[in-house]
């Protein structure tokens, strides 16, 4: 049952986000091939660093690094490919994403908070889908993203070097904690040192 739901759910979702990806790529004259157009406003304001960097680093993670792995064990070499293909097709949709964040972003105590959240309320003016899909996003990241991530870095860390994974885990939520405790200001700061770090790295172990 659940590998049909899973056949079914995937399966649809593919079609929706490729077709919408065809759809803004065409819209947007192939904007993520215009690696000239990006570096150049990068470099012409700096500003759009910290929000690059956290952007990366929310699409950047263990997933990029076992993710692949899986893909390529269960689909064989080729699977690359269809990667970078798709890679490329959706790009669009997170620059979207993006967008709509900075179009109804809010400013609270000095600092601006914006996302699905801000851009469901506002945007679609419907609070109570924007209140679901945030309840739903928490969920998800309590008990999927977060714990996948940890417990990866946790795993690696103790076939390396003899720690229980318990401590890792602690140490990271620990980390964590003094790091979104103190905003986003402090977020994009480490974003901005870790993600071209973590970025260059995932590169060069890939070739």
């Amino acid at each position: 049952m659940l590998i049909v739901l899973n056949k079914l759910l995937w399966g649809i979702l593919s079609i929706i986000l490729i077709s919408m990806g065809l759809k803004y790529t065409f819209k947007f004259r192939f904007l993520q091939f215009n690696l000239k157009k990006i570096v150049k406003s990068i470099y012409t304001d700096t500003s759009v660093l910290k929000p690059l960097c956290l952007s990366l680093s929310g699409k950047i993670g263990v997933g990029s690094i076992s993710g692949v792995a899986l893909a390529i064990y269960l689909g064989g070499p080729g699977t690359i490919f269809w990667l970078w293909i798709s890679s490329f097709i959706v790009a669009p949709l997170s620059f979207i994403e993006a967008y709509l964040a900075i179009k109804y972003k809010e400013k609270q105590n000095e600092e601006f908070i914006g996302g699905p959240y801000s851009y469901i309320n506002k945007g679609l003016n419907r609070k109570k889908l924007a209140t679901t899909y945030a309840l739903l996003i928490i969920l998800a990241y309590i008990i999927g993203f977060l714990t996948i991530q940890s417990n990866t870095i946790s795993k690696l860390i103790s076939s390396v070097v003899q720690v229980n994974p318990l401590v890792i885990g602690i140490i990271i939520a620990v980390l964590t904690f003094l790091i979104i405790i103190k905003g986003i200001k402090e977020i994009s700061l480490i974003t901005l040192f870790l993600t071209p770090l973590m970025t260059i790295s995932y590169i060069i172990l890939g070739l």
